[in-house]
Order: C-alpha cells, then structure tokens, then sequence
C-alpha cells in the first residue's frame, strides 16, 4: 500500500488523472458539501508473472481544508501455484505514487518523492 498526501492540490486534476488512466474497471465519486471521496479500480496484465493485477486507488479530499489523502493498493499480481507476484503488486502502486507525486509537486507519506 502507498499513501499520498494532498496537501492545496488541484484536486479536479487528481480526479481527471486517475479517471483517464487508473478506471478500466471502475471510477466513482462522491462529494458531499466540501467532501469528495473517490474509488478507482484499475486492471492490467503484467508480462513478468503473466497474469493481471488490479490497483485500486482511494481518494479522500476535504476542499474546506485543502486537505486530504489518496491511497492505493494493488492486488492479484501471482498467479499459479505460489502465488507469487514477483513485485509486480508494489510496482503497479509505485508508479501511481509517482505520478499523482509529479502531478501534484505533493508528498508521499513516507516522505519520499
């Protein structure tokens, strides 16, 4: 899991960015008053474990405050008998960091860019 602060970002950009790259499966947006909350699902076949993996990517923004959080998560990167997704998973989650990182100038979490 990768988190990313969102700290005075444009948040309608975040949203346009994961809508049009990171929601082959699903995008979903709630506001309520100076709220948003988001979901996207995204599904990719990754060659190194031949298999697909989804990275979900969850978005919480209080635009009151300017503030708030996106987290993403990737999941079913090993397929076969072990299981083993070879670093695909924490690949897949990086890259999203990375680029909402780049996108946004904001900070991960752990502080690294």
């Amino acid at each position: 899991m990768q988190t990313v602060t969102l700290d005075r970002v444009r948040i309608e950009e975040v949203l346009r960015f994961l809508s049009t790259n990171y929601s082959k499966v699903l995008k979903k947006i709630w506001r309520e008053g100076d709220k948003i909350h988001a979901v996207f699902i995204h599904q990719e076949y990754v060659f190194r474990t031949s298999s697909s993996q989804t990275i979900t990517t969850l978005v919480e923004y209080d635009q009151s405050v300017e503030r708030g959080l996106c987290t993403i998560v990737a999941s079913g990167g090993g397929e076969g008998l072990f299981q083993i997704d070879w670093g695909s998973e924490s690949d897949g989650e990086r890259t999203v960091k990375n680029k909402i990182v780049r996108l946004t100038k904001a900070d991960s979490i752990d502080g690294r860019r």
